[in-house]
């Protein structure tokens, strides 16, 4: 870290919703905080869900934001975009993400000049943050379920909610490299990079792992070797690590397979590289 420079704070907010800033800048990561959950146990593809205001206003009230510079949407399943225009809205943020993204923000409601569409090797600037973006593969879910959750496919015209789950496709993976003056910062949006030859190493890296919890031990394994300890971060962070089915409030429960694969990253690390599971609205310094 350079000296003189204040280090960016990270705020965990359930599923993958991260709140980072500085003393300049604010940013929301794939925000989301209706926490959906279909009647009798449904599979929730098969349901229609839309913005829970009432649960949005809640935990931005709770975590104390009533503003944002930006969000950035790392992809377009439900869990991670759903929520993304009325939070824009509610905070007056300029939302940053891939064209199927922007076909969720147009559904709802938030007007085109506050929409920025980026892809592979974009790069663009948040007050001090400086952003490259990389393109990941989804980390592959049960063949079951992935016909229902568009892996991979675009969504190809505006959405407007309430529109069944299973409309909000994956619509490619974004991974965000953050250079601050006091560091850098790798989210991993889910699974391994794709295409990506250029240098990622980061100081610090946040995990998704609500799809790793389905795969098998050497799905993990290759993940830490080919993509992760080339980053070479000195401290990993989980998120996406609850279930995210459940109402939001303290303690969240952890999502089913949490354990085994905390077990798994434990044994894949290296080391010395400290593991922290981020827990629910907690501040935590992020370069420190």
């Amino acid at each position: 870290m350079q000296t003189g420079i204040s280090s960016p704070t990270i705020t965990y907010l359930g599923t993958n919703t991260l709140f980072i800033e500085d003393s300049r800048t604010r940013i929301i990561i794939d925000p989301f905080f209706t926490r959906c959950s279909s009647p009798l146990g449904l599979p929730i593809m098969f349901d229609t869900i839309h913005p829970n205001e009432k649960a949005i206003e809640n935990g931005l009230k709770v975590s104390n934001i009533d503003s944002a510079d930006a969000i950035l949407l790392t992809h377009t399943h439900y869990d991670h975009a759903l929520d993304m225009p009325t939070i824009a809205k509610m905070t007056g943020a300029t939302v940053y993400g891939t064209k199927s993204a922007k076909n969720v923000a147009l559904g709802g409601g938030l007007p085109e000049n506050r929409f920025v569409e980026i892809g592979a090797g974009s790069r663009f600037s948040i007050g001090r943050f400086e952003i490259v973006t990389m393109i990941s593969k989804h980390v592959p879910l049960p063949f079951i379920v992935s016909p229902f959750i568009g892996a991979g496919t675009a969504i190809e015209k505006p959405i407007t909610p309430p529109v069944r789950a299973s409309e909000y496709s994956e619509g490619g993976v974004l991974c965000f490299l953050m250079k601050h003056p006091a560091g850098k910062l790798l989210i991993f949006g889910s699974g391994p990079l794709v295409g990506y030859t250029g240098d990622y190493s980061a100081d610090v890296a946040v995990v998704a792992v609500g799809g790793l919890v389905l795969k098998a031990r050497g799905y993990t394994r290759r993940l830490f070797k080919n993509y992760l300890r080339p980053a070479n971060p000195r401290k990993i962070l989980i998120s996406h690590w609850d279930d995210f089915t459940k109402p939001l409030e303290e303690p969240l429960p952890p999502i089913t397979g949490y354990n085994r694969t905390m077990r798994l990253f434990r044994k894949f690390k290296e080391q010395d590289t400290p593991l922290i599971t981020l827990r629910y609205n907690e501040k935590y310094s992020i370069f420190d």
